[in-house]
């Protein structure tokens, strides 16, 4: 059976909800509901019960859900065993906030080393901090408000520093970056558009007549214009087992491409 369909499995599963399943997977919802079809055909049984936006596991469903969960561990299990009888690098584990991909994609180098590479899975942050070091050495994430275990602690790697812009100084509406830390509305004009994606917000803002709030390191002043408001700063956070020596590596990163500063200002 194909572990990637196990996999849509166990997200739908987690999120209860198909569209956020599919963002959680970089997949299509349609790409989701085919696989789980799949699934359910190749073993003869419902596995979910569908009442608009409820999403239940049958009774079937709750039964394989240990298996499928043994069979993904087991693989991970595998993947690691073959890797060190290899001599290949030991991976860093990490569980990265969808919100923050653009961050990693715009460093010169990660922070990886002769010992280890790097294995990054991006979750959104409602889903990743709920288990934030589960099979992994670490989230990375906005500040959050979440119980951390003895064993865990909570670095900070900085402030991200959005600037209000616009495509127009005659803007006809807003446009907004999903978070889970709440963002302060810019304006009093329509809500236009919303993604937890910087990168299609940005689009959005530049091929629109809207204005809204972008990370520093993405505006580009030949097609955006600033808008005189106040900068907005976030608090980026990695959780980590105590002790963990990546998160002062990560910050020094971050903070050396001015994509996070270490203090606002």
């Amino acid at each position: 059976m194909d572990t990637e369909l196990l996999k849509t499995f166990l997200e739908v599963q987690k999120t209860r909800h198909f569209g956020k399943a599919a963002e959680n997977l970089y997949l299509t919802q349609s790409a989701v509901s085919f696989r789980i079809r799949q699934l359910e055909q190749s073993l003869g049984v419902a596995l979910f019960t569908r009442f608009r936006n409820n999403i239940q596991l049958t009774n079937a469903g709750e039964l394989l859900l240990p298996h499928a969960r043994a069979v993904i561990q087991a693989m991970v299990a595998a993947k690691h065993q073959l890797l060190l009888q290899s001599g290949k690098p030991q991976p860093y584990q990490w569980q990265i906030a969808n919100e923050l991909s653009f961050l990693l994609q715009q460093l010169p180098s990660w922070p990886v080393s002769a010992e280890h590479s790097l294995q990054v899975q991006f979750l959104s942050s409602t889903t990743a901090i709920q288990e934030p070091l589960q099979r992994t050495d670490g989230y990375v994430g906005f500040a959050a408000n979440n119980s951390l275990s003895e064993s865990t602690a909570r670095y900070s790697l900085g402030f991200l520093k959005l600037l209000a812009v616009t495509s127009n100084s005659q803007a006809t509406s807003e446009a907004r970056w999903e978070l889970p830390t709440a963002i302060p509305q810019l304006s009093e004009l329509t809500l236009g558009f919303v993604s937890t994606d910087a990168y299609l917000l940005r689009n959005y803002l530049k091929c629109h007549n809207a204005c809204g709030y972008l990370p520093s390191s993405m505006v580009d002043t030949e097609s955006l214009q600033l808008l005189a408001k106040a900068p907005v700063w976030l608090e980026v956070c990695a959780y980590a087992p105590i002790d963990a020596e990546w998160p002062a590596v990560l910050a020094q990163q971050l903070q050396s491409a001015e994509l996070l500063f270490a203090t606002p200002n």
